[in-house]
C-alpha cells in the first residue's frame, strides 16, 4: 500500500503533452515501480529526420550554387536566407497539399496540383 509521500510523488510525474503519446495503464511498470505508470512516462516522440548533407549537396548544385566555389563564396547571412527560403518553400507546398486535400482533391492528383501550382513542368 502507498502512503501519502509515495501518492505525492506520482503527481511530479505528468503525463506528456504531445499528441501521439500514448495514455493509459501500464500494468507491468506500475508493478515494478509500486505506483500508477501511465504508458506515456516512457515513450518518447520520433525523431524529426533531418534531409542528410549529402542530399543538401546535391539540390544546392542542382541550383547552381556550388559551381566554382559559389556556396563557399557566399557569406553566412546569405547561405542562411537560401536554406530558409527553401524551407518556406516546403511549408508552401504542404499548405498547398492541405488545401487541396481539404477541396476534395484525392491525394492521387496531388502531385500534379502541385506541379501547376508552382509552374513545374510534368
Amino acid at each position: 500500500m502507498m502512503n501519502d509521500q509515495e501518492l505525492a510523488s506520482d503527481e511530479d510525474t505528468p503525463c506528456k503533452d504531445h499528441p501521439d503519446a500514448p495514455h493509459g495503464f501500464d500494468r507491468n511498470a506500475s508493478l515494478s515501480e509500486d505506483r500508477y505508470v501511465c504508458e506515456c512516462e516512457y515513450w518518447e516522440p520520433p525523431q524529426e529526420k533531418q534531409m542528410d548533407q549529402e542530399r543538401m549537396d546535391d539540390l544546392l548544385y542542382e541550383a547552381g550554387l556550388t559551381a566554382d566555389g559559389c556556396w563557399d563564396q557566399l557569406d553566412e547571412y546569405d547561405r542562411n536566407a537560401i536554406l530558409r527560403y527553401g524551407q518556406l518553400m516546403v511549408k508552401e507546398v504542404i499548405n498547398v497539399q492541405e488545401s487541396m486535400l481539404r477541396n476534395g482533391y484525392s491525394v492521387w492528383h496531388l502531385s500534379d496540383q502541385i506541379k501547376k501550382h508552382f509552374n513545374i513542368a510534368p
